[in-house]
């Protein structure tokens, strides 16, 4: 099973519509979710094959978690975005749990286990905000998670 993930440009361009189409008086807003595999390089510098395939594999488990409103792309090798049109800033902790749980399952590659831990952050629209801000945004907080657990 392929699943074809839109590039960065595509998602922008949907998130951008997300936000133009946000209620004002909904709790619910879009938000943007980074998934970022921890230590992708050293996945990535073994066998290419064995690294497609866990690719594929977390891209199919991502995408089961996709609601028909919502997006799923990938950003560049190892960073996925999953891009929500109405989720309430109190359900973002229980979604970024869904999405940690949904990776950590054990998963066999080429008849090997194969553990994959990720980080997520998550940016939610507000007023003023384009895709690419919350992008932005999210990529900053996935970055400083990253050194964070780098330096415990």
């Amino acid at each position: 099973m392929t699943v074809l993930l839109p590039p960065r440009s595509v998602v922008v361009e949907r998130l951008d519509e997300m936000i133009a189409s946000q209620d004002s008086n909904s709790s619910a807003q879009p938000a943007a979710y980074l998934v970022g595999i921890d230590d992708y390089e050293a996945l990535s510098g073994s066998d290419q094959s064995g690294t497609e395939a866990a690719m594929e594999e977390i891209a199919a488990r991502l995408d089961r978690l996709v609601r028909t409103a919502d997006v799923l792309g990938l950003i560049e090798p190892g960073l996925f975005v999953l891009v929500a049109a109405a989720v309430a800033p109190a359900s973002a902790g229980a979604v970024m749990e869904r999405i940690r749980g949904a990776i950590a399952l054990p998963m066999e590659i080429a008849g090997q286990p194969l553990s994959v831990l990720v980080h997520v952050a998550v940016s939610f629209f507000v007023a003023g905000a384009s895709a690419e801000s919350m992008l932005t945004q999210a990529e900053v907080e996935l970055n400083h998670l990253r050194d964070s657990s780098r330096n415990e």
